[in-house]
Formats: C-alpha cells, sequence, structure tokens
C-alpha cells in the first residue's frame, strides 16, 4: 500500500459511533451502579465523616484558650481538609473509570477497522 492510499484512508471522516461523547448524566449513571456500590458507600461515609471532623475542629479551635489545644484542633482541621481532597480525588478516578475503559475499548475498535482497510 503506497503513501496516497493511506492518507486516503486516514482522512475519511469517523463513524458517527466512534466519535460520540456522553452526557454528564451517562457519565455519572454508569458509575452509580450496583457493582460499584461498596466504592460509592466508602468515599461518602468517609467525606461526611471527615467533614463532620473538619467542623467540629473549627468550633473547638475557637472555643479553647490553651495554647496546646490551638494546635490540636489546628491539624485536625488540617488533615481532614486533605483527607477529604484525597476523597475527592478517588471518587473522581472511580467515576471516570468506566468511561475511560470504554474510550479504551472504542480506540482499540477503531485500530482494529483501520488494521483491516490497511490490509485490503
Amino acid at each position: 500500500m503506497d503513501k496516497k492510499q493511506m492518507k486516503q484512508i486516514i482522512d475519511q471522516p469517523l463513524d458517527p459511533e466512534h466519535i460520540r461523547e456522553g452526557t454528564y448524566f451517562s457519565f455519572f449513571s454508569d458509575f452509580y451502579t450496583r457493582n460499584n456500590r461498596v466504592v460509592i458507600l466508602w468515599v461518602w461515609g468517609n467525606a461526611l465523616f471527615f467533614l463532620a471532623l473538619l467542623v467540629v475542629s473549627a468550633i473547638l479551635f475557637f472555643q479553647t484558650n490553651n495554647t496546646q489545644y490551638h494546635i490540636l484542633y489546628a491539624a485536625l482541621f488540617i488533615c481532614s481538609v486533605q483527607i477529604l481532597i484525597l476523597t475527592k480525588i478517588i471518587y473522581y478516578l472511580a467515576v471516570i473509570r468506566n468511561r475511560t475503559l470504554r474510550d479504551i475499548k472504542r480506540l482499540e475498535l477503531c485500530m482494529a477497522e483501520m488494521n483491516e482497510k490497511l490490509k485490503d
């Protein structure tokens, strides 16, 4: 196969099925399934616990007069914020996992189709 034929195959428009993007509803509905129930419960439970710890440590920080307790509550506040950020990252990675796998599968199918066209 020469360069002209390869360029012609590459320049062909893509199949609409391969370039279709999902909506936000499909993006999150893929995650909230029975298979991911443990991850969902862990993430939301973890987030709620550390959010409560964050609020309590902030309130207690301003109510105490002891310097040692100020340090303790400030450290609890900072650690809670960091763990909440980590929880959000883990949640985001779990949400995009299915979408990433679908995109990889779509890419593999496109490569297989291109390979078949190049063989012909």
